[in-house]
């Protein structure tokens, strides 16, 4: 909340917000709250509800299975919360350890750690010759580094195709 009353001392307009949550049931209303917060600073902002940790990225119906506080069931009683999110753009994160991995153990994102991992990737004969001269050990840890710049860049791609639910 800090932040928003930042924003609105700052008199910004038009802003992008990215709101992320996952399929916990009251994450929902605390995002609604927010939304609301930034509607009353800035009318026109835009808002982009990130479903995270999706199960199955390869298929709607299950990540409305999963987001049922947004979506609703018929099989538990629970109403859809579409007509709350009126000029929210709904967007979808898969489940994935990577973010963990980079968060954790390379103390970076997904973002900063894409340039690296493309580069790893497009030069790794390179990478393998220069890797030979400090030993077998350390040329294991490059080779998981470069297995993982794949996973990466296999998310990555996997991203692009966000898609829109409603």
């Amino acid at each position: 909340m800090i932040i928003l009353e930042y924003i609105e001392k700052a008199d910004i307009k038009e802003a992008q917000y990215v709101l992320p949550i996952n399929d916990d049931l009251e994450q929902l209303e605390n995002a609604t709250s927010t939304m609301n917060m930034i509607r009353n600073i800035d009318e026109s902002a835009i808002i982009y509800l990130i479903l995270n940790r999706c199960i199955n990225v390869n298929c709607e119906s299950a990540i409305k299975e999963q987001f049922i506080s947004i979506f609703g069931s018929q099989k538990y009683g629970i109403e859809s919360s579409l007509h709350m999110l009126k000029n929210v753009e709904l967007l979808f994160v898969p489940n994935s350890p990577i973010f963990g991995i980079l968060k954790n153990i390379y103390q970076t994102s997904l973002l900063d750690f894409i340039e690296s991992a493309e580069d790893l990737i497009e030069n790794i004969d390179t990478y393998r010759l220069s890797w030979i001269d400090e030993g077998r050990e350390k040329f294991r840890e490059n080779m998981k580094k470069y297995a993982f710049a794949k996973d990466v860049i296999e998310l990555k791609n996997q991203l692009k195709s966000f898609e829109v639910l409603r």
